[in-house]
């Protein structure tokens, strides 16, 4: 995205921000999806995939280790990440992990019957 002109360097930073705010939400995504379903995978997608996502290296890194080439790598981290996807998708654990660990933090903090009442319909729509 070029800046061009000085008052758009203000919206190309924050543009900038946004995009690597994404990414890295998206990496903090696939890392719970691959702990929760990661033995689910083949060990070589598990592999290729905690090193992409839980050490952080790159595909040419990756790809440099394995005697693959760097599309390769990538090809594997993305069809590991749609399974991962796609898991979620069907057991929804990850969702009800986090739903689990909002209800928790609520429960600690509230001592109204009316609300205790509340987070104890969510756990059992969870379940």
């Amino acid at each position: 995205m070029p800046c061009k002109v000085q008052n758009t360097y203000r919206a190309c930073f924050f543009g900038l921000a946004e995009v690597v705010m994404r990414e890295v939400l998206r990496s903090v995504r696939a890392g719970g999806l691959l702990r929760l379903y990661g033995a689910l995978l083949t060990d070589k997608q598990r592999e290729t995939a905690e090193l992409y996502f839980d050490t952080d290296q790159s595909l040419a890194e990756i790809a440099e280790q394995s005697g693959v080439s760097r599309q390769t790598v990538k090809d594997a981290v993305a069809s590991a990440l749609q399974k991962l996807e796609a898991f979620e998708s069907a057991l929804r654990l990850l969702e009800k992990q986090k739903l689990l660990r909002r209800i928790s933090d609520e429960g600690e903090s509230s001592a109204e019957g009316c609300r205790q009442r509340e987070l104890f319909q969510s756990l059992k729509d969870i379940l």
